[in-house]
């Protein structure tokens, strides 16, 4: 739902607990070696190779492989993660997904509908943006609905808009996330989702929706970081498969349950449309995204049928 208003520290060198001797005892090479590590801030990356040589050399216990991969970070090999292209998986993968997917739509609803509530309010954001309009924020409740508030012109095409833009999102994010994942970018279309989640935690204003935003945020990065590249694809093919699958439910729940305060009834107030003309064309345009969404993940399917 939309409603609009009028006008660099560095990192300390960790050694093993065993290590008694101090550093001025060490040899001269030793020394140097972490003055280098605990001075390259720009990439925050440690030199761990060589001071585990020297230290092998001298007899001092090499630093733990999990610090390493820890202090081994660099914006670089982030960098590298996301763009880097995963393999496609086999069709009957994509299909055991899709039918995982599914079972989450069916039997985990409320779950689900909270994503596809968060996708509704991030349209609903990104258009009042685009079309100059000045956000003020945005709410998740308990119940899965949202609100967005912003505020500019209470009439015009840049509300009619706003309005418009939040059912059709959901089905839209999850056919421009099918493209990418169609072209192996399954790393890439998580990472845009994290950014998406971080943009919305700014302007977020109320505590559920913090909380909502905050595991949605740590579950993604936690893909982006920790996974394998088969699991990556496997969760970023799960979360489109949502998307596309559960766009036309909340349609179908606004029109049996209509209300005065929802997106058609508001731009049927603005346009002089019928509510009935604008659930139309929201139930279609998520039809449309999910058979388009079809058509990239599975075209077997469309050939056979």
């Amino acid at each position: 739902m939309h409603i609009g208003a009028p006008a660099g520290e560095t990192l300390p060198l960790v050694h093993h607990d065993s290590v008694r001797d101090p550093i001025h005892n060490q040899p001269n090479e030793v020394r140097a070696s972490r003055r280098a590590a605990t001075t390259d801030t720009g990439s925050l990356e440690f030199h761990c190779s060589t001071l585990t040589r020297h230290a092998r050399r001298h007899g001092v216990p090499p630093v733990p492989g999990r610090i390493v991969a820890w202090v081994d970070f660099s914006w670089a090999a982030l960098i590298d993660r996301v763009l880097a292209v995963q393999p496609v998986p086999q069709p009957w993968t994509v299909a055991v997904l899709g039918l995982v997917a599914l079972a989450l739509v069916i039997l985990a609803w409320p779950m689900t509908r909270m994503v596809v509530t968060v996708a509704h309010e991030a349209g609903h954001a990104v258009v009042a943006l685009l079309t100059g309009r000045r956000l003020t924020g945005i709410r998740l409740h308990s119940d899965t609905s949202g609100l967005t508030v912003s505020r500019g012109r209470p009439r015009g095409p840049g509300m009619i808009a706003t309005v418009l833009a939040g059912y059709p999102a959901p089905g839209l994010v999850g056919f421009g996330a099918a493209l990418l994942l169609a072209s192996g970018r399954a790393v890439l279309m998580i990472a845009l989702l994290v950014v998406v989640l971080a943009a919305m935690l700014v302007m977020i204003r109320n505590l559920f929706g913090l909380l909502v935003l905050v595991i949605g945020l740590a579950g993604t990065a936690a893909v982006v970081w920790y996974l394998e590249p088969v699991q990556q694809s496997w969760v970023a093919y799960v979360l489109t498969w949502t998307l596309l699958l559960a766009a036309p439910r909340p349609v179908l729940e606004s029109a049996r349950q209509p209300s005065r305060q929802s997106d058609a009834a508001q731009l049927a107030r603005l346009t002089g449309l019928p509510r009935g003309a604008w659930t139309l064309v929201f139930l279609l345009s998520t039809l449309a995204c999910l058979v388009g969404g079809l058509g990239v993940l599975a075209p077997g399917v469309l050939r056979l049928g």
